[in-house]
C-alpha cells in the first residue's frame, strides 16, 4: 500500500503542475500512466486518460476505479472542476494524500512495538506455564505428601 499511497500523491501532484502549464488533460494523463509505478495503476491512469480524451470529466472518469481513487478525492476533484480551480485541487489533494500515507505509515510503526512486546510476552508466559509450572508438582508432593492440593492449582500444574 504504502508505495501506491505514495505513487497516487505524485500522480496528483504532478498533474497538477502538467495542467498549471496549459498542457492537455487527456495527454498529461497518458504521460504520467507512463512513469507510474505498478502495472495495475498504470493501466487505471490510461483508462482515465482515454475516457477523459472521449468526453468525461476526470470525476466521472476516476468513478469508475473507486480502488484506486477515495471518495473525497473524486469530490475535490468535481468541485475543482466546476469552479475552474483544477490544477489548485488536485495539488491539494496530493498533499492530502501524501499527509494520510504518512500517519498510515506512523501509525503501523508505533503499533508494532506494543504487539512485539505482547508476543515476547506470551511467549515467554507460555515457556514459563509448559517447563517450570510442572515442577512444581514434585515441591508441592514432597511438602505436602497425600494432602490434596486446592483445586486451581491441580488445573494449573
Amino acid at each position: 500500500m504504502s508505495a501506491e499511497s505514495d505513487n497516487r500523491a505524485d500522480f496528483f501532484r504532478e498533474l497538477a503542475i502538467l495542467l498549471k502549464s496549459d498542457l492537455p488533460l487527456p495527454g498529461s494523463i497518458r504521460n504520467l500512466a507512463r512513469s507510474a509505478r505498478g502495472s495495475r495503476f498504470r493501466k487505471t491512469l490510461n483508462q482515465v486518460g482515454d475516457a477523459t480524451a472521449s468526453g468525461q470529466t476526470l470525476a466521472e472518469a476516476r468513478k469508475e476505479f473507486p480502488r484506486d481513487f477515495s471518495v473525497y478525492q473524486i469530490r475535490f476533484g468535481e468541485v475543482g472542476e466546476s469552479t475552474g480551480s483544477l490544477p489548485d485541487v488536485l495539488h491539494e489533494i496530493g498533499r492530502l494524500a501524501r499527509a494520510d500515507h504518512h500517519m498510515i505509515e506512523r501509525t503501523r510503526a508505533l503499533a508494532t512495538y506494543p504487539v512485539a512486546v505482547m508476543l515476547i510476552g506470551s511467549a515467554i508466559f507460555l515457556c514459563i506455564l509448559r517447563y517450570v509450572v510442572p515442577q512444581f508438582d514434585a515441591i508441592f508432593t514432597d511438602m505436602l505428601g497425600d494432602t490434596p492440593l486446592p483445586p486451581l492449582t491441580q488445573l494449573t500444574i
